[in-house]
C-alpha cells in the first residue's frame, strides 16, 4: 500500500558497465571518436527549471479534481491512484481487479487501467496492463502527465508506461522504456516507477536503478524513444544524472537535464532546462564524451560554444575568446574557473 501518491525514495545503485570516471570530454559535431514491498510510496515527477533559466515549453499541469464522485469502481484501487476530472466527465483509475477475474492464486495485481463516464458511473475502458515484475508490484497513475499540449494520463510500471489519449478518448500502444547503457538490476526494487512528467512534447519517465529515459509524443501513432545524448554517475548520491536534447525547432536544441535526488521526497525526480533558450549546437555526441561529467557543446558554425557540468546539473557560459578556441583548450578553461 502507498503512504501517499508516490513510491519511498530508494537507494540507488547502478551498476552501468559503460559509466566513466569524473573525467572531462568534449561534444563537438567534428570529434569522431519493480516495485517491491521495500518501496511502497511513489515519488512525484517535478518540473524545476533553475533562476533566469525558464522552460521553453509549457510545464504540466494538474488534472483538476473537484469533490467526490459517488461512482463506483470495480475493484480495489490505492490511495490517490485514481483522479476524477469533473469538467471533462472522466474517471481515470488503476484498479486491482485481476486476481479474481484471472488467477485467483495471484495477489491483488493493480493493473487494469479504467475509464469511467462520471455522469453515468458507466465502465467506458478497461486495458489490463501486463504484470509489472511480479503480480503485485502496482502501476501507478500520474494526474501530472495530464497537461494542454498533449491530453494525456499515463501509469507507469517497471517495464511499460500505459497512456490515455484523453482527447481522442483511447489508449495508446503500450510504451517500452530504452536505454542508451545495459541496465543492470541491484535487487528486486530495480525498476520501480519513480515518475513520469511531460514537457513540450517529451514523457520523461524513471526507474530505480535504471534511472531515466523519455519518449517523443509529436505523433501518438508512432511514439519514438529519445535516448539521453550523455550521462553521468553520481557516485555520491547512487543515481544516475541524464542530459537529453529536444529539438525545439529545426536545427536547436535545448539540454534537459534529468537527476533523482533520494534525499528529496516527493520531489525526487527533477528534469530541467540547462540553456536560457535553444542552441543551434551540433547534436552528434562521441561515445567518449558519453560518462563524463564536464562537456562542450560547440556551434555548428564554429562561432561559439556552451559547457555543461553534469555533476551538477548547470550549464556554463563560454567567453567568446575562449570559444574560439580548440576544445581541450576550452574544457582547460572550465576546469580552471
Amino acid at each position: 500500500m502507498r503512504f501517499n501518491f508516490f513510491l519511498p525514495c530508494l537507494v540507488l545503485f547502478l551498476a552501468l558497465g559503460a559509466c566513466g570516471d569524473s573525467s572531462s570530454a568534449s561534444i563537438d559535431g567534428n570529434d569522431s571518436p519493480a516495485t517491491s514491498k521495500k518501496s511502497e510510496k511513489k515519488n512525484q515527477a517535478n518540473v524545476a527549471a533553475p533562476a533566469a533559466q525558464e522552460p521553453q515549453t509549457a510545464a504540466p499541469a494538474q488534472a483538476k479534481k473537484k469533490g467526490n464522485h459517488d461512482c463506483v469502481l470495480m475493484g480495489k484501487v490505492l490511495e490517490d491512484n485514481q483522479i476524477w476530472m469533473s469538467e471533462l466527465d472522466l474517471i481515470l483509475a488503476v484498479v486491482a481487479d485481476t486476481a479474481e477475474r484471472y488467477d485467483k492464486d495471484f495477489p491483488e495485481s493493480h493493473r487494469s487501467f479504467q475509464i469511467y463516464d462520471s455522469k453515468i458511473c458507466d465502465l467506458i475502458g478497461n486495458h489490463v496492463m501486463p504484470i509489472n515484475r511480479e503480480p503485485d508490484y502496482p502501476y501507478y497513475l500520474y494526474p501530472n502527465t495530464y497537461e494542454s499540449i498533449n491530453q494525456m494520463m499515463c501509469a507507469q510500471g517497471a517495464g511499460y508506461v500505459y497512456c490515455f489519449d484523453i482527447k481522442r478518448k483511447e489508449m495508446l500502444l503500450p510504451l517500452i522504456p530504452e536505454y542508451r547503457s545495459k541496465q543492470m538490476a541491484s535487487d528486486a526494487s530495480s525498476g520501480a516507477p519513480q515518475g513520469l512528467m511531460v514537457w513540450d512534447h517529451y514523457l520523461f519517465g524513471y526507474v530505480a536503478d535504471y534511472g531515466a529515459y523519455a519518449f517523443d509524443m509529436t505523433n501518438k501513432k508512432a511514439v519514438k524513444s529519445l535516448f539521453p545524448a550523455a550521462e553521468f554517475l553520481d557516485r555520491e548520491k547512487g543515481s544516475m544524472n541524464q542530459l537529453f536534447l529536444t529539438e525545439s525547432a529545426p536545427g536547436k536544441f535545448q539540454a534537459a537535464f534529468s537527476s533523482y535526488d533520494v534525499d528529496a521526497g516527493e520531489n525526487a525526480f527533477t528534469v530541467v532546462p540547462l540553456f536560457k533558450e535553444a542552441l543551434p549546437i551540433s547534436s552528434r555526441i562521441p561515445a567518449s564524451a558519453r560518462n563524463n561529467n564536464l562537456l562542450v557543446f560547440k556551434y555548428k558554425d564554429a562561432s561559439s560554444a556552451i559547457g555543461v557540468d553534469m555533476a551538477k546539473g548547470k550549464s556554463i557560459a563560454i567567453p567568446a575568446a575562449v570559444a574560439s578556441k580548440p576544445v581541450q583548450e576550452i574544457l582547460a578553461w572550465v576546469k580552471s574557473q
